[in-house]
């Protein structure tokens, strides 16, 4: 016992002297959680909360254009310039090149004469329809240009051009109803009154967030889904700190002197690991802190962990254990410092990118799904999420945990075959 708290006691020593390892262990971390958060709490808020600028020009000046025209006006979505009150002989080009340069995110342009155009139309449609004959031709004049800026991310591409398709159907349901209330008049003699269709919305979306039942309603949120994932990179990264440490004492002969003493590899290795495990615990704290603490300083939604943090704590242990011991692994394979560093980074950063760190493994190739299925921070990322945005019990988790686990168990495994040989 006294030979294995002197040994942790030596680690500690070499921890709290390497001050860029420190700095690599816990302010990165920090850094990595609270910019990535924001960044993404920033793209969210853009199709959300944040008016979006959109540069117009409505050359149609009738039903179709003015009320193109009046809804993009009145919307919360987008803030909306007049590209005519800008330069009163602004064309398409000079549009398109606004937004090619940045300087709005969305341009629409309305083109002369679509109203009339859309009306002799669909009359046309509708004296086939009553002779009996079909008529599928399309007009390329009802087409309005919408043009965005090349830089917005495919994401907010989508969202933007939901909310515009949303903005134009609005419109011409509500053109197409009078245009049928006139046909109907013309017929019938009657007049349709009080119908507005912007009005009347027979299918109604309801959205809610599948939980289990009697729980309360829950949101996730960018925070929800950044602290976990990046707290878990995090706390692999710690493989460069651990293995650089390990490396150096074999390379300046303090591991073979220690070998000489009754200090078994098991028991040098075992004291490395119990330390680090602790500063994985202490950085997920850390993070758990700012989260709670300063995010809400920050204008962010606070980290809620949903009274599960014994849930939480024990699949950041079991995380812990699967960084360590793959840090070991590595360690006593790698013959250099460099080699550990640049082979532990890049590692960890290819089981981030397949774990579904950056990308979400549903967007995924099949072969990509596939391997995400065998990477650490993927059963730890699965595992985090279960518990804070599905309410997972611990039963539910222990599977994750125990790959983590097991995965831990494989690299300390290897490690100690891999030295038993080399000594042999």
């Amino acid at each position: 016992m006294k030979t294995f708290l002197n040994l942790l006691y030596k680690d500690f020593l070499l921890l709290i002297r390497d001050k860029a390892g420190l700095l690599l262990l816990f302010a990165m971390p920090l850094a990595l959680v609270l910019i990535m958060t924001s960044m993404q709490d920033g793209i969210i808020n853009v199709v959300t909360n944040t008016e979006v600028s959109l540069l117009l020009i409505n050359d149609d000046k009738d039903s179709i254009g003015n009320a193109i025209e009046k809804e993009l006006s009145q919307s919360t979505v987008f803030n909306t310039v007049n590209g005519r009150e800008l330069n009163p002989f602004m064309t398409e080009d000079d549009l398109r090149h606004n937004i090619s340069k940045g300087k709005y995110l969305v341009g629409i342009y309305i083109p002369d004469s679509i109203t009339q155009t859309y009306i002799l139309h669909f009359t046309h449609k509708i004296e086939k329809a009553m002779m009996g004959c079909n008529n599928t031709n399309n007009a390329d004049s009802f087409l309005i240009n919408v043009y965005l800026d090349p830089a917005i991310k495919p994401s907010v591409h989508s969202a933007l051009m939901s909310n515009i398709r949303e903005f134009m159907m609005k419109v011409q349901n509500q053109f197409t109803l009078k245009m049928y209330s006139d046909i109907i008049m013309k017929i019938s003699g009657h007049t349709i009154q009080n119908l507005d269709l912007s009005q009347t919305q027979s299918l109604k979306v309801n959205e809610k967030i599948a939980e289990k039942a009697n729980e309360e309603t829950y949101r996730p949120n960018a925070v929800q889904h950044n602290v976990p994932a990046w707290t878990l990179f995090a706390i692999f990264f710690i493989v460069v700190s651990f293995s650089g440490n390990t490396i150096k004492e074999r390379e300046d002969g303090s591991f073979d002197r220690l070998m000489t003493m009754p200090c078994s590899f098991t028991k040098y290795l075992s004291s490395k690991m119990l330390l680090y495990v602790f500063v994985c615990i202490l950085q997920f704290l850390m993070v758990l802190a700012m989260g709670v603490c300063l995010f809400p300083l920050l204008g962010l939604d606070v980290f809620e962990i949903n009274g599960h943090f014994f849930r939480m704590f024990l699949v950041v242990f079991c995380a812990a254990c699967a960084a360590i011991g793959f840090g070991t692994a590595i360690s006593t394979i790698a013959s250099s410092q460099q080699q550990a560093a640049i082979f532990g980074s890049v590692s960890v950063v290819i089981m981030a990118a397949i774990g579904g760190i950056w990308i979400p493994t549903f967007a995924m190739p099949d072969i990509f799904k596939f391997l995400s299925n065998i990477s650490p921070l993927n059963w730890g990322m699965e595992a985090s999420y279960g518990i804070i945005m599905r309410d997972y019990s611990l039963l539910e988790v222990l599977p994750q945990c125990v790959y983590l686990l097991l995965f831990a168990l494989f690299c300390f495994g290897t490690a100690v075959i891999y030295k038993k040989i080399k000594i042999n």
